[in-house]
C-alpha cells in the first residue's frame, strides 16, 4: 500500500470518528432545547449509542427516558435488544416482564415468550448433553482408517479445500467432522500434484472438531477412556500443544492435548493417523479379502437380531450368485471376507421387512465394520419411519404432528412418546437415540388422519442439520420402502428438515 493511500485512509479514519463524536456530543447538549422533549431526546441518544456498540450507555438513555414515560413500549424494545447485545439474557427477561406488567403490549410478550422458551430449549439442551455416556465410534474409525480420497467424494463433494505453502491440501467432507490433511509423504510420495489430490490418496491424519465426535463426550477423563476398554494410553509432552494422551484403536493412531490430570477438554487438538493403512499403501495395498463385519439391529428396539439373511452382490445387483453371504449368530452379528469394491447387501428375515443397503470395502481397509437396521412386517393400517444420520450433529429428533379423523390432535417427539386416545395409541416414538447415527424410529398405528414428519437439529453446536447424512425411510405395507436424504428431498430451514406427510395412508410431499 502506497504511503498516500495510507494517509488517505487514515484521514478518512479520523473523520468518521470525529463525525460520530459530534453526533455524541451533539445529542447530549442541553436537556431543554427549545422543540425537544427530555424523553425524545433520551431516546435519541439511546438509539445512537446502540448504533455505534455502545450498549451500556445506551442501557442508561433508555432507562432515562422510561423515568419520563413508563409505557414507552420503545424503549422497553430497546432496553431488551441492549441487554441481549451484552449478553445479559436475565436482564432482558426482567425488563420485558416489567415492560408487559405495565403496557400488556402484545410485542413485548412475543419477545417475552421467545426469550423464554429459548432459555427453555437451552436448559433442556445441556441436562440432555451430560446424560450422554461416553462410547467409542467405531463407524468413524473404520471410514477414516481405510477409505481414499474418491471414496469421500462418492458420498458428496468436498465442503471446502484450502492449499496450504508446503503443497499439502486441507479438505472438509460433510460426512467427517474434522479436517483432513493430504500432502505427500514417504509412505505415499503422489498424494498431491499440481495443486490436486490423487483418487487413491489416503489422508495423512484428521484433525478432528472435537474428541467427542469418537469417544461420545467432551470432556472426558483418562479413566473413562480406559473404562471404554482403551489399554493403549500413553502420555507424551508435545512441544506445542503440551500434555497428550495417545492411543491406538482399529489400525488408526488417536492423539489429544490433555490437561495434566489426563482429562481431555471439550475443543481440544485432536488428530487421527490412518496408521495401518499408510503401511499398506507403502508396501501395496490390501492383498485378498478384508474382514467385513457389523451387527443387524431392530429399528424399534434398538436391539441385534439373530437369524438375518444378508447377501453381498455387486454394487446395484441383488439376483444371481452373491460374493458372499452369511447368517447373523444369536448376538446379532455377521462376519465375512469381501475384496475391496461396492457392494449392495439385501437383509431378510423372518419377521422383518427384506431391505438392501450400500457397503463399501476400500482397498486399505485391514478391516470394516458397519452395522445395518432392519425393521419388523408392518400390521395392517401401519406406517413406520427411521431416521438415520452421521456422526454429527450427535442428537436428531424425530417430530410427528397432525390429527385423527376423529380429532386427536398429535405431536411425537422425545418429550412425549406416545399419542394416543379412546381407541388405543395413535403413533408412539419406538426409538429415541441422542449419540449419533439412530436408528430413532417413528410408528403410526392409526392411519385415518394427517401426520407431518420433520426432523429437528437438537444440538447445533455438534454439526449442521445439512451436513449430517441423515435418512428417513418409511414403511407402509405392500410398498417398496420409500427413501428420503437431507438436501435432497424436503425442505431445511436452519435446524429443521420438513420430510414428508403421510396422509390416510398415502405418502406425499411434505405439507405442513
Amino acid at each position: 500500500m502506497t504511503n498516500n493511500r495510507k494517509a488517505a485512509l487514515l484521514i478518512a479514519a479520523v473523520a468518521a470518528i470525529a463525525l460520530i463524536a459530534f453526533a455524541i456530543v451533539y445529542s447530549l447538549g442541553d436537556r431543554n432545547t427549545e422543540g425537544s422533549g427530555i424523553y425524545s431526546q433520551c431516546i435519541s441518544r439511546a438509539e445512537l449509542y446502540y448504533s455505534i456498540g455502545d450498549y451500556e450507555n445506551a442501557v442508561l438513555e433508555y432507562r432515562r427516558a422510561l423515568d419520563e414515560d413508563d409505557q414507552s413500549v420503545e424503549a422497553y424494545e430497546g432496553l431488551y435488544n441492549s441487554y441481549i447485545a451484552l449478553g445479559d439474557t436475565n436482564s432482558a427477561i426482567d425488563i420485558l416482564r416489567t415492560g408487559y406488567g405495565k403496557t400488556g403490549n402484545s410485542r413485548l410478550q412475543e419477545l417475552l415468550q421467545a426469550l423464554q422458551n429459548d432459555r427453555q430449549e437451552q436448559t433442556e439442551n445441556i441436562e440432555k448433553t451430560a446424560s450422554i455416556e461416553p462410547a467409542i465410534n467405531y463407524t468413524l474409525l473404520t471410514r477414516i482408517g481405510g477409505s481414499v480420497y474418491r471414496d469421500y467424494g462418492r458420498t458428496a463433494p468436498p465442503v471446502s479445500s484450502v492449499d496450504q505453502p508446503d503443497g499439502s491440501i486441507f479438505v472438509r467432507f460433510s460426512e467427517i467432522p474434522g479436517t483432513m490433511v493430504f500432502r505427500n509423504s514417504a509412505q505415499q510420495p503422489g498424494a498431491v500434484s499440481g495443486g490436486k489430490i490423487a483418487e487413491t490418496a489416503l489422508p495423512e491424519e484428521v484433525q478432528l472438531d472435537d474428541l467427542s465426535y469418537l469417544v461420545g463426550k467432551t470432556p472426558i477423563t483418562r479413566e473413562e477412556l480406559e473404562e471404554l476398554g482403551i489399554s493403549s494410553l500413553l502420555s507424551r509432552r508435545d512441544p506445542v500443544y503440551g500434555d497428550m494422551l495417545q492411543f491406538v484403536l482399529r489400525g488408526c493412531t488417536v492423539t489429544a492435548a490433555c490437561d495434566a490430570n489426563g482429562t481431555i477438554q471439550k475443543g481440544a487438538y485432536s488428530i487421527i493417523v490412518p496408521t495401518n493403512a499408510l503401511e499398506l499403501a507403502a508396501s501395496g495395498g490390501q492383498a485378498g479379502g478384508v474382514p467385513t463385519k457389523g451387527g443387524i439391529i431392530d429399528a424399534q428396539t434398538g436391539l441385534s437380531v439373530e437369524g438375518i439373511q444378508l447377501r453381498f452382490f455387486e454394487e446395484g445387483e441383488t439376483s444371481g450368485e452373491p460374493v458372499a453371504e452369511t447368517v447373523t449368530g444369536s448376538s446379532g452379528d455377521y462376519e465375512v471376507s469381501l475384496p475391496p469394491g461396492l457392494y449392495t447387501v439385501e437383509a431378510s428375515g423372518d419377521g422383518y421387512v427384506t431391505v438392501t443397503f450400500d457397503l463399501r470395502v476400500g482397498e486399505y481397509d485391514t478391516e470394516v465394520e458397519e452395522d445395518f437396521v432392519v425393521t419388523r412386517e408392518l400390521s395392517e393400517g401401519e406406517v413406520r419411519i427411521v431416521l438415520e444420520w452421521g456422526a454429527t450433529p450427535t442428537d436428531l429428533d424425530s417430530h410427528l404432528i397432525g390429527a385423527t379423523d376423529s380429532g386427536t390432535d398429535c405431536h411425537v417427539y422425545f418429550v412425549n412418546m406416545t399419542c394416543s386416545n379412546g381407541d388405543g395409541t395413535v403413533a408412539e416414538l419406538d426409538l429415541d437415540d441422542t449419540s449419533s447415527y439412530g436408528p430413532e424410529t417413528t410408528t403410526i398405528h392409526n392411519i385415518n388422519g394427517k401426520y407431518n414428519f420433520a426432523v429437528n437439529n437438537y444440538t447445533p453446536s455438534t454439526g449442521s442439520l445439512s451436513e449430517s447424512g441423515a435418512t428417513v425411510t418409511v414403511y407402509l405395507p405392500g410398498q417398496s420402502p420409500a427413501h428420503f436424504s437431507v438436501g435432497s428431498d424436503g425442505s431445511v430451514d436452519g435446524d429443521w428438515w420438513y420430510v414428508c406427510t403421510i396422509d390416510h395412508g398415502v405418502l406425499k410431499s411434505y405439507d405442513g
